[in-house]
């Protein structure tokens, strides 16, 4: 389980002491979560020191399919440590009385939007990232998905673009527009727009765009470093499984089955081959969860629409398959 920690006005001895307050309490914890089977958790952890009550102490759970935010304000660190702890566990207690999620969308994302407004009004860019930075996993595969498919429709050239850059990019402009964001979309469906709009960014460059457009004026950058705070949590796979897409097709689990070399290749040549509004519905709706009404905010179009470029995804999908790669799955399963 990863653990990060944040401070607000706590000097060094302070810090040291909080530290030592989880040291003692780590154990149970780092237990609890490592017997969850359904992925990795973890941990990011906020102190303010304030005037009454002197310890504020703040803790997002991230797991597979789900955020859980617990806050617990006294005079005594280990005290609220404690009752922090107790929320986390009763968190990963109610999570063992449900089902997996298949997907990467986190329900109850929603709590940590205070944490992050808290931030922003103390200028405290750095832990805004903090609490930012354990949903890059998901932009990241989203980020790099989309590159490889762009290259595809030869809309990028191969390497032209650095990840880690356009996360970057997305992450400074969360932290701008924070107070802006549309108020529709979930938070995780608003960075990923921002990071489609970072991508489009790169697909024109600048000598093509209308001198008549309106040109952004670019905020100061906080002077924290953003990229520190996030990288560590570039892990999420940025693998799709055909049997997410099609689960009505037989021969697509036959084929996810596959150990072969290119079949994300494969996967990625397919999702090109659909117009990017269909492929967008597609993935938003089967990868990352979300439901046909938020996805039809997001396009800024009616829902009747998104369900129908949705099934004509998946019926196109279903013809690139038998046409161009269950002969060759078919083949591999002879051989075996």
């Amino acid at each position: 389980m990863q653990v990060h920690w944040a401070y607000i006005d706590c000097d060094k001895d302070e810090e040291e002491q909080l530290e030592r307050c989880w040291e003692d309490r780590q154990l149970r914890v780092h237990a609890r979560m490592d017997a969850l089977e359904d992925g990795p958790a973890a941990v990011q952890l906020a102190a303010a020191r304030e005037e009454s009550p002197p310890w504020a102490i703040q803790a997002a759970l991230y797991l597979p399919g789900e955020t859980v935010v617990v806050e617990h304000a006294g005079d005594d660190p280990g005290e609220a440590m404690d009752r922090v702890i107790d929320g986390l566990l009763a968190a990963a207690d109610r999570r063992e009385e449900r089902p997996a999620k298949l997907t990467l969308r986190r329900e109850g994302l929603h709590g940590i939007v205070p944490l992050l407004e808290r931030c922003l009004r103390a200028g405290r860019s750095d832990v805004f990232f903090a609490w930012l930075a354990p949903l890059v996993g998901t932009l990241a595969a989203h980020v790099r998905r989309e590159l490889r498919i762009r290259e595809l429709e030869l809309r990028l050239n191969g390497g032209e673009a650095d990840p880690a850059d356009i996360l970057d990019e997305v992450l400074l402009r969360a932290h701008d527009r924070f107070e802006r964001r549309p108020a529709k979309l979930p938070l995780d469906l608003w960075l990923l727009q921002l990071a489609d709009e970072v991508l489009d960014e790169w697909c024109h460059p600048l000598s093509e765009a209308s001198l008549d457009e309106p040109v952004e004026e670019p905020a100061e950058e906080p002077r924290e470093s953003r990229r520190d705070s996030w990288i560590e949590w570039v892990t999420a796979p940025d693998t799709i499984e055909l049997a997410d897409l099609l689960p009505d097709v037989p021969s697509a689990d036959r084929w996810d089955s596959l150990d072969l070399e290119n079949k994300q290749v494969a996967m990625d040549r397919m999702l090109s081959r659909l117009p990017r509004i269909q492929r967008q519905a597609l993935v938003l709706h089967t990868v990352h969860g979300f439901s046909t009404s938020e996805i039809a905010d997001f396009q800024n179009r009616p829902e009747t629409e998104v369900l129908y470029e949705i099934n004509d995804a998946r019926r196109a999908l279903q013809e690139y398959f038998r046409e161009d790669y269950l002969p060759d799955i078919e083949e591999q399963l002879k051989l075996r």
